[in-house]
């Protein structure tokens, strides 16, 4: 049979060509700000020192965040494990020079203290303590706080009051003294968030301040942090001690209005009240009495905390800058309650918090993931992470690396990439790496398989002994839940977290520990009892 004929016009039509798969677009995005971040007078505040106006709602709040957490004082405090947590937070406030508006942002806070102290800034107050700014040594840090000193001959009293709130608009110049030779200023900041004290291990310094509630408020713009924020200050803990948030001017008003004073006064009466209750009995005591959650509270926070903990797909920079955002969300929810003065973290103050800490998130993404190749790569390393994890899981046993080359990545992976991907699995604890004879050839051969859920074991008490809690592979009839969230890379075999015992039981965070506390500190026990 002969084949049918085909119209000569179908054989001149050009062949359609295969579409081209869509490219991918590693461009990030700046931060979107959530109307739950604006909760309670921080939310009043930021809406008064912004409407009409240009600036970010978000820039004046996070002022007024730093602020009120100097006030309140280290009376209350977190209880995570055996660390006792001041409510304590450092905001970063990042834009570009003219376009951030950031003196405009701490311009209302500044407007209400000036009230509050009754015409000037200058003024003692019992309510406020100290306000200050130009940090430059840790010594100059020390003698605003001090413990008694000797002015030539005359001995100068110890300052009571240890409450000091520093508004650094310059950022980058402090940034810029750390790296002097024997500047021990970074130290001291790291131990001040701890709730630390400053100690001069020299014999030329000996000026102590024990025990200082310090926060800071500070600006700086995107290249000043990129470029001054040294490998040094990354990596050793200062970065992650700061609520680093991206805001610039939301729009363009030519002549902006002056907030009215009914409403300074308003303001500055409701922050009175929540000062006067938070401040509790200090300076006379400190971490007295513990901040805690409700049950909702808890199972909200124990649902986001492999979110809150997970690594970041941006890469290993922004993981490292991300790593308290866990202490940095309770410490918020911590102070919205106090800022409704209550020592019980609702669920309510936890979304406000979360709210803050995904936007923190986005910023710190935004600010360092502007090299289009490095983000690139940190995604894609991302992305061949989990492919790895996929075929692991679903292999269920020990696969060297010839099956994860051919069997997650259809041979489309460079060596080099396959070790670094297998080498932060490790280090993460998601994987694990045994060496077994070969038995084709001398010599053993590497293998791989998905770690074991662990679970931690249950704190010692009174009435329980044993070793002290530590990690160990879950037994079968051991009670867990599994704790999955859909948006964090590489969650989906974390450790299951400890289940109370009574889910209508307040908690005090230190079931929330990653590894069980033994001996709990109880409050009114040791009040100098240092946290880490």
């Amino acid at each position: 049979m002969s084949p049918p004929d085909i119209p000569l016009e179908i054989l001149r039509e050009p062949q359609s060509e295969p579409e081209p798969e869509p490219e991918q677009d590693f461009t990030t995005p700046p931060p979107r700000p959530d109307e739950a971040m604006l909760y309670g007078v921080i939310g009043d505040i930021a809406r008064a020192g912004s409407e009409g106006r240009e600036v970010n709602p978000v820039a004046v709040a996070a002022s007024a965040i730093s602020w009120l957490s100097a006030r309140v004082g280290p009376f209350h405090y977190l209880r995570i494990g055996d660390a006792r947590h001041p409510v304590i937070i450092n905001t970063l406030h990042v834009g570009r020079s003219a376009i951030a508006g950031k003196g405009e942002s701490v311009a209302l806070m500044k407007r209400i203290e000036h009230r509050l102290r009754g015409g000037s800034l200058f003024n003692e107050s019992d309510l406020l303590g100290l306000t200050d700014s130009g940090l430059s040594t840790s010594e100059g840090l020390a003698m605003l706080v001090h413990d008694g000193c000797r002015d030539g001959k005359e001995e100068v009293p110890p300052v009571e009051d240890k409450r000091l709130w520093m508004l650094e608009e310059e950022f980058g110049g402090v940034l810029e003294k750390m790296k002097r030779e024997g500047n021990a200023l970074s130290a001291s900041l790291r131990e001040l968030f701890d709730g630390g004290s400053i100690r001069p291990k020299i014999k030329t310094s000996r000026l102590f301040a024990t025990h200082p509630h310090y926060a800071c408020h500070a600006c700086i713009t995107p290249f000043e942090l990129r470029e001054k924020l040294d490998g040094n200050s990354i990596h050793n803990g200062l970065a992650n001690r700061h609520l680093v948030l991206w805001a610039e001017r939301t729009c363009l008003v030519p002549v902006p209005p002056e907030t009215d004073g009914s409403v300074v006064a308003s303001l500055a009466e409701h922050l009175t009240r929540i000062i006067t209750f938070a401040k509790g009995r200090y300076p006379g005591e400190r971490m007295a009495e513990v901040i805690t959650m409700t049950p909702e509270a808890e199972a909200l926070y124990r649902q986001e905390y492999p979110s809150l903990k997970a690594r970041d797909p941006m890469g290993a920079t922004v993981t490292v800058l991300l790593e308290r955002r866990p202490t940095i969300t309770l410490r918020l929810a911590a102070l919205f309650a106090l800022s409704d003065r209550q020592i019980r973290i609702t669920e309510t103050h936890l979304e406000a918090a979360l709210a803050w800490s995904r936007y923190h998130r986005d910023s710190v993404r935004f600010i360092f993931g502007g090299d289009a190749k490095a983000r690139q790569q940190a995604i894609q390393g991302s992305q061949h992470r989990e492919k790895a994890l996929g075929y692991l899981r679903k292999a269920g046993e020990w696969v060297g690396r010839a099956d994860l080359v051919k069997g997650a990545f259809s041979n489309r992976i460079k060596a080099d990439d396959l070790t670094d991907v297998l080498q932060g699995l490790l280090a993460d604890g998601q994987v694990e790496r045994d060496e077994r004879p070969n038995p084709n050839n001398p010599g053993t051969k590497t293998l791989y398989r998905i770690a074991p859920a662990k679970t931690a074991k249950p704190a010692k008490t009174s009435e329980t002994q044993g070793s002290r809690g530590s990690c160990s592979p879950a037994k079968t009839g051991e009670t867990r839940r599994e704790v999955r969230h859909g948006t964090a890379p590489g969650l989906a075999d974390l450790a299951p977290v400890r289940k109370p015992a009574d889910p209508h039981e307040t908690t005090d965070f230190a079931d929330l520990a990653d590894l069980a506390p033994s001996d709990c500190a109880k409050p009114g026990d040791d009040p100098d009892v240092e946290v880490f």
